[in-house]
């Protein structure tokens, strides 16, 4: 009796012992795609846009290529995004407004743009510089924000949801 009593003590500490590791810093923190929009996903969501939109700025299309969703990844090398990219500079930008429905984003920015002179074939065009607002769509995919590739000319993108 005194030995099971002895098995039992040890066993209900490992137990303490064991759930109490679950909140230790440094743990894995909880997933957020079952959060439906709280104030720190809408805050990640803002970050990775802002992140995005410095790198264009930069004109890193390299960079910006990896806040892309994987589905865009999946179908176009990065020197293949960077040829059809590239012509369009940015200069600034201005995040107005992100709005975020469990795991699909919308973000409201503000961009001031240009095209240098450009000749295609036997077109030579140039676009001044410019300043737009644009609503963009990013999706919750592993835990992280992407933008999504979508072609509004052709109302098409390469993920299918």
């Amino acid at each position: 009796m005194k030995n099971l009593l002895k098995i039992l003590t040890i066993f209900i500490f490992l137990a303490f012992l064991a759930s109490g590791c679950a909140s230790v810093p440094g743990a894995k923190p909880t997933s957020l795609v079952n959060d439906l929009g709280s104030p720190k996903k809408s805050k990640l969501l803002e970050q990775r846009a802002s992140l995005f939109w410095t790198a264009m700025v930069k004109g890193d299309l390299k960079e910006a290529y990896k806040y892309y969703d994987p589905f865009l990844r999946s179908k176009m090398s990065v020197e293949e995004f960077i040829t059809k990219h590239g012509l369009v500079k940015y200069h600034e930008f201005k995040i107005t407004g992100v709005k975020v429905e469990g795991n699909i984003g919308t973000i409201k920015v503000k961009v001031k743009y240009s095209v240098p002179k450009t000749k295609i074939k036997q077109l030579e065009a140039s676009v001044p510089e410019t300043t737009q607002e644009l609503e963009e769509r990013w999706l919750f995919i592993y835990d992280e924000w992407y933008k999504e590739y979508y072609l509004k000319f052709f109302e098409t993108g390469a993920a299918f949801y």
